[in-house]
């Protein structure tokens, strides 16, 4: 269904990249090819998999927000950032257990409509 809906309704575009999905079709045409050097640099694969082990031991940093990072484009890692910066000033400021009990119901309903909306939005634009 997300291929359908990547190919048919525009996902996969600029304004929804789909990053989990074209990840994805590296491993697939790994797999269905059964070679390695034809889909990706195993020198740089291999290197980049080195670093982000020796960053993710020896630094605070999350390997995963940092690749996360080079991915996505700037119009989600700007709202990512801000959220993460909503979080920290509310977790000092009211604690902990408000974000548990009142924070993630916010967070959630943010997600929620953002998702809905773009998906009613990609609808729209195509028809």
């Amino acid at each position: 269904m997300t291929i359908a809906l990547w190919r048919y309704l525009g996902f996969g575009n600029e304004q929804m990249p789909a990053a989990g999905l074209l990840q994805s079709s590296i491993y697939v045409r790994m797999l269905a090819t059964g070679n390695i050097r034809g889909t990706v640099d195993p020198t740089l694969f291999v290197a980049g998999g080195i670093v982000g082990a020796i960053l993710e031991v020896a630094t605070p940093l999350s390997m995963t927000g940092l690749a996360m990072g080079m991915i996505l484009p700037p119009n989600y890692i700007i709202p990512i950032a801000l959220g993460g910066l909503a979080r920290l000033i509310t977790d000092r400021k009211l604690g902990r257990k408000w974000y548990k009990e009142k924070g993630m119901l916010i967070a959630t309903g943010l997600m929620t409509t953002s998702i809905l909306t773009q998906v009613i939005m990609s609808i729209l634009m195509t028809l």
